[in-house]
């Protein structure tokens, strides 16, 4: 069987750190290390990683001409494929959809940030395509809409997206597919 692929969707510092009160970053920096501690164990065990990163069309944005940084310690490698897109689903690149169909007999596994708008939006592209994600839950963040709070956002969102991919535990992922225990990551510095 082919090994696991994991996706990385707005990964970037302005998606997860633009509210500022100390809830939200606290857990904003929760997901990241989550996120983190997957991706260096999924590096280690040869996974194919892609990152789908969001730029805002510069005539709506005039700041936004390059997309925006990449969070510390989620930067895509040089070997890793980066899709740049100015909508809000990662299939709204063309290639991307060739990527995922290239990785069929194996999970792909979601993780990242704006989980209301792209990561909902990839995961109804990925049905039309034939895909099925898998969706880890607690490496998924959401931002405070309005008067909900950014749990009950990212808990209203996962309802939407049980019901569109598959969803596993962290734990379930480590346990499956990585075989890590606390000393492995003690070992490659993020334990």
């Amino acid at each position: 069987m082919n090994r696991p692929a994991l996706l990385l969707l707005d990964c970037q510092h302005h998606v997860c750190f633009t509210r500022s009160n100390a809830r939200s970053t606290l857990v904003c920096e929760t997901v990241v290390d989550r996120i983190h501690r997957l991706l260096v164990a999924a590096r280690h065990r040869g996974w194919r990683v892609i990152h789908s990163q969001f730029r805002a069309d510069p005539s709506l944005d005039p700041v936004a001409i390059l997309p925006a940084q990449p969070i510390a310690g989620l930067e895509p490698l040089a070997r890793e494929a980066v899709f740049v897109r100015k909508a809000l689903s990662a299939y709204s690149d063309p290639d991307f959809a060739r990527v995922i169909s290239g990785c069929a007999g194996a999970p792909v596994y979601l993780v990242g940030f704006s989980a209301p708008f792209s990561i909902l939006a990839t995961a109804f592209d990925a049905v039309a395509h034939g895909h099925r994600l898998t969706v880890v839950p607690e490496a998924i963040g959401a931002p405070a809409l309005g008067d909900q709070s950014a749990t009950d956002v990212g808990n209203m969102t996962l309802e939407v997206l049980h019901r569109l991919a598959r969803t596993t535990s962290l734990e379930e992922v480590e346990a499956d597919w990585l075989n890590v225990d606390m000393d492995d990551l003690k070992m490659w510095g993020t334990g």
